[in-house]
């Protein structure tokens, strides 16, 4: 059958007086001890008054000094306090992100920080997709181009660019 010579059966229960919820103390009301390497239970989004006024505080920032839209969405109770902490760690820090949330139009300024705020690894997925992309199209057009590589070069940069475009366009 199924399972070769598997005997334990997964979840317990075969016997032993041992189940697998004895490593993650699921289902036992006892109290276990935390340690260092311990199971411990993240702390959820939360959208109280309280912890957005606190993670503002941490920043140094005030509601009035938000701008408007992000304002508008704290103060209607649809942005949690780890949404708020990604903007500000984008807002407020100099860095890469906000020179180019800060240096376009508007437009892709609010779609690229949402992408970012949604996915903080947004930029190293599309970074990681570009070098691939690039990679493997210079490698088609050597191998396939051959020694008119040269004379083509231009054609075989056309068409490595539009790949690149086009992976950046799905990725985004």
């Amino acid at each position: 059958g199924n399972g070769g010579k598997i005997n334990n059966g997964g979840g317990g229960g075969d016997g032993d007086e041992g189940d697998d919820d004895d490593y993650f103390e699921e289902g036992d009301d006892d109290d276990g001890e935390e340690g260092f390497f311990s199971t411990r239970a993240a702390i959820g989004e939360t959208f109280d008054r309280k912890a957005i006024q606190a993670v503002l505080s941490e920043w140094f920032k005030t509601m009035e000094s938000l701008p408007g839209g992000i304002r508008m969405a704290v103060e209607m109770g649809i942005v949690s306090s780890l949404a708020l902490v990604r903007f500000m760690s984008v807002n407020v820090r100099p860095s890469v992100v906000r020179a180019v949330s800060r240096g376009t139009p508007q437009a892709f300024s609010r779609a690229f920080v949402g992408r970012l705020m949604a996915d903080p690894a947004f930029l190293y997925k599309l970074a990681f997709e570009q070098v691939v992309t690039i990679s493997a199209a210079t490698m088609y057009e050597v191998a396939h181009r051959g020694d008119k590589l040269k004379s083509e070069w231009d054609l075989a940069l056309s068409n490595i660019a539009q790949l690149s475009l086009a992976n950046a366009l799905t990725v985004w």
